[in-house]
């Protein structure tokens, strides 16, 4: 099976206490309005300038 798919990428501070459980609200909330099973959630840590 086939589905369209997003990719919503999150900026947050790192040491952020309460991004994770927002994050996850997220989550559950996307799940519920697609009806889907699962959500993938990817972190990685990066160092960027400009």
């Amino acid at each position: 099976m086939r589905e369209r798919s997003h990719v919503v990428i999150v900026l947050y501070p790192f040491t952020g206490k309460q991004a994770n459980g927002e994050i996850e609200a997220i989550r559950a909330d996307y799940k519920r309005l697609f009806a889907q099973e699962s959500v993938l959630r990817a972190d990685s840590v990066e160092k960027v300038s400009f």
